[in-house]
């Protein structure tokens, strides 16, 4: 059987005031790039230990091996966590259908929130 690269899967960062953003981490650290992915959300919501690698393109996301693949989306307000920023909302509808707009373009190959 043939070897078929799929596009990245799209990871969206949730509430950023939730556990989205750490779980996110958590996941990419533990996978590496067994399971090519990227991130989508506002760097300053991911963990401060975080070691970000910043993407434009979401296929160089399998490339990325220092650090955490994101694609930024700036958010209105910072994140506290447990304390939900009402601001952000829009920020985080506008991360969910980008994220669906690159898989409908072929970008990406499926949506994980």
């Amino acid at each position: 059987m043939a070897n078929v690269e799929c596009p990245p899967v799209a990871v969206t960062c949730g509430d950023p005031s939730g556990v989205g953003p750490e779980v996110a981490v958590k996941a990419w650290r533990t996978l590496g790039n067994s399971v090519p992915f990227f991130w989508i959300g506002d760097p300053r919501h991911l963990p401060s230990d975080t070691p970000i690698a910043l993407l434009t393109d979401p296929a160089k996301a399998s490339e990325v091996h220092d650090g955490f693949p994101v694609i930024a989306h700036p958010f209105e307000a910072e994140a506290t966590p447990g304390q939900p920023a009402p601001m952000n909302a829009k920020g985080v509808v506008q991360v969910i259908e980008r994220a669906v707009s690159l898989v409908l373009d072929g970008q990406a190959s499926a949506v994980c929130t």
